[in-house]
């Protein structure tokens, strides 16, 4: 091996460990959000262990559509804490947007993962968790295999959601079931995630330096 390639391999591992501690900064994308919840929510973005986690906002009162703009690492996730209060519908509605892509409703299907965290009837039905207690019941989640994807709130447009998110019509929600019995009830809190998607320019970036990197290794 001469001192070309010897000096190649370098430079390419230094550009693979470079683009490794640099991905989260450097390939943050942007993301909006347009949410509301029968009938409170706490928004949060973070990685995926639930460890680093920043606060985004919240509301209380289902009839407002409350419109966040943010930014996410491409590895991150949004978690969301919703519970129901009125005992009379519930669900998490809207729509998100992660960079360019379009703004994709919070529906059945598309993307959405649920944890049921349990029942808290009058008199703690106004409690929220704070940061740290969400950071604990993520990473429970994922230790215990409790996310499951999301279902159907009994929550629709005007009874429980809002008519409209900014020019958006409200479509549905989406909500979980108790594991135990398999159904909804009043009272109950739900927590969400949904992944924001890696660049693909980025992943096919480090891919095409790994090939060098190997390509380089194989010539004597």
């Amino acid at each position: 091996m001469n001192r070309v390639n010897a000096g190649m391999r370098l430079k390419v591992a230094g550009l693979l460990i470079a683009l490794t501690l640099s991905f989260p900064a450097l390939y943050a994308v942007p993301v909006d959000v347009w949410m509301s919840a029968d009938d409170q929510y706490d928004l949060y973005v973070g990685n995926a262990s639930g460890s680093s986690l920043t606060y985004i906002g919240g509301f209380l009162g289902w009839g407002t559509a409350t419109h966040y703009t943010f930014n996410a690492g491409p590895t991150d996730y949004l978690y969301v804490v919703a519970r129901d209060i009125a005992a009379v519908v519930w669900g998490l509605g809207g729509y998100v947007k992660v960079g360019s892509g379009p703004y994709v409703p919070i529906l059945v299907g598309n993307g959405w993962d649920a944890a049921w965290m349990g029942n808290f009837p009058p008199p703690n039905d106004y409690y929220m968790p704070d940061q740290a207690t969400v950071s604990s019941w993520i990473a429970n989640a994922n230790t215990n295999s409790l996310w499951l994807p999301a279902v159907s709130g009994t929550a629709t447009p005007g009874n429980g959601l809002p008519n409209n998110y900014g020019s958006m019509p409200a479509l549905g929600c989406i909500w979980q079931n108790n594991p135990s019995t398999g159904t909804q009830q009043a009272y109950d809190i739900i927590l969400f995630r949904y992944p924001v998607p890696e660049p693909a320019s980025l992943l096919a970036l480090g891919a095409g330096l790994t090939s060098l990197l190997r390509l380089r290794r194989r010539k004597p």
